[in-house]
């Protein structure tokens, strides 16, 4: 977060943390964590804006946690083939 002279907000950070767990056959799995940082600008004449914004990165991150998920999974297969 950052904040301008007069004391208000110019920019947010969002952090989307996710565990999650794989557990294939005969195999030890662990808990392994996702974490995800992005800032945006905050425009105080255009609340309506900030507040679609702030749900557009949400949405890029859990599809960009899912991909990372997909990945790990891809890669666990092709080791075991």
């Amino acid at each position: 977060m950052s904040i301008n002279a007069s004391g208000r907000v110019n920019e947010y950070e969002i952090i989307y943390d996710l565990s999650f767990e794989i557990s294939p056959p005969n195999m030890k799995s662990d808990v392994e964590t996702i974490t995800l940082y992005r800032d945006y600008s905050f425009d105080e004449n255009n609340i309506m804006g900030n507040s679609d914004r702030e749900q557009q990165i949400r949405k890029e991150m859990v599809a960009t946690s899912a991909a990372l998920i997909y990945n790990r999974l891809n890669a666990l297969t092709n080791k075991s083939n």
